[in-house]
């Protein structure tokens, strides 16, 4: 394991990350998520935060947390929030169609989402400070859940 404090920077302070999933005060890896442009995680951090919901489309409950999510990004154009799902390339296309630029869709291998971001249930949501720090972490559906996604960034919004 390597040494944080040799680096001297703020995360020595903060709890290491565990190895079952990400909980509150975690640090998500900045993976890259497009290899086309080369994006990675992070660049999706605007105004200081990021929403970051996980779908899979073999996931029965995924259907109600889109639609939770269409309805939420329409009632709050401003916010910053993205998903990243598990799918079949041509299924994928017709998703990003579905959506219709209401918020980023990105491709995401379900063992990456697994073993890089210890995703391990679907549908979840994760609100992400500036610095890549979990907020909060949760389940998502109905547009509620969104609403609880984003509590932590009332001082924020």
């Amino acid at each position: 394991m390597e040494n944080v404090e040799s680096k001297g920077d703020y995360r020595k302070f903060l709890k290491e990350p565990t190895s079952f999933r990400l909980d509150l005060g975690d640090y998500i890896p900045n993976i890259q998520i497009e290899n086309v442009n080369r994006v990675f995680l992070y660049d999706l951090i605007k105004s200081n935060y990021l929403i970051a919901v996980f779908l899979s489309t073999t996931c029965s409950s995924c259907e109600q947390a889109l639609e939770g999510m269409q309805t939420f990004c329409a009632k709050n154009p401003e916010i910053n929030i993205a998903a990243f799902i598990h799918t079949e390339p041509t299924l994928f296309e017709m998703l990003k169609k579905y959506v219709n630029n209401l918020f980023p869709l990105f491709y995401m291998d379900k063992e990456v989402m697994k073993f890089e971001l210890q995703v391990k249930s679907f549908p979840l949501g994760l609100t992400i400070n500036g610095k890549g720090q979990v907020l909060e972490s949760g389940p998502v559906g109905a547009e509620f859940s969104f609403e609880r996604l984003k509590t932590p960034l009332r001082k924020l919004l």
